[in-house]
């Protein structure tokens, strides 16, 4: 399982948007990996907004890999300033 720390896809502390694109949902990028780090990087209007406030386990039910793909792509773009 890939890990959050040591995944040679991560670019300054997060995945690449193509890493993100193509893995998710996988064994390399399991959904709940990328809901989780999203709750522990984003603040709670995002969350809300994005309706992920809910536990891991709902949120990985209710979201499909589209919608988390763009919910992380706003969210680096955010931090990013893109």
């Amino acid at each position: 399982m890939a890990s959050l720390l040591t995944n040679p896809r991560r670019l300054q502390g997060r995945w690449t948007m193509g890493f993100v694109a193509h893995y998710l949902g996988t064994e390399q990028l399991p959904k709940n990996e990328l809901i989780n780090y999203l709750k522990s990087n984003a603040d709670d209007n995002f969350l809300t907004r994005w309706r992920l406030s809910g536990t891991s386990k709902n949120v990985r039910k209710t979201r499909n890999c589209s919608q988390l793909i763009a919910t992380y792509k706003v969210n680096i773009c955010t931090k990013a300033c893109c």
